[in-house]
């Protein structure tokens, strides 16, 4: 298997391998692994960059020091507890590229939820991956709560 192709394998945890899209690089991201507890500057082709079935997911680092990691478009289905104060279920299929269907099952999944009493009914696409009107095969997401300069002012001053 070539690592990065179009989709990666991902185990869902339940020894299942299923694909998943790869990290798309933004301009001035360093893709980053951890080797002993060290954080170690990589290369995209590099194939323990990271590992799906290992739950080791792609990080990434840009110059002002900020970490990210990638997540792979998908589609969810709150099983149970939708919109209640107790925790609930959630499933998750990943997507093939920019398209709606599930890579697991090949089925076409929904922009628009339909609902049953306090759960889905369907699969969603998560409206994170409609950036702008673009369709995207994934996202980086910020790993750490952003915080101040350490003077408690916003870089502004304010």
């Amino acid at each position: 298997m070539d690592v990065f192709t179009t989709n990666e394998e991902c185990s869902l945890g339940n020894g299942v391998i299923n694909p998943v899209n790869t990290p798309v690089l933004a301009a001035g991201m360093t893709p980053i692994k951890w080797v002993e507890g060290v954080e170690t500057p990589t290369t995209s082709n590099d194939a323990a960059w990271y590992d799906y079935e290992n739950k080791l997911w792609a990080n990434a680092k840009t110059a002002d020091g900020s970490y990210w990691v990638w997540i792979p478009r998908y589609a969810c289905s709150i099983t149970s507890g939708y919109q209640s104060s107790t925790a609930g279920n959630i499933s998750v299929k990943f997507l093939n590229g920019i398209n709606n269907n599930a890579i697991v099952d090949g089925s076409t999944v929904s922009t628009t939820p339909t609902y049953e009493g306090n759960n889905h009914t369907n699969y969603v696409v998560h409206p994170a991956f409609n950036f702008g009107g673009t369709e995207v095969t994934g996202i980086w997401i910020a790993k750490f709560e952003a915080s101040d300069n350490g003077s408690g002012k916003n870089k502004n001053g304010t």
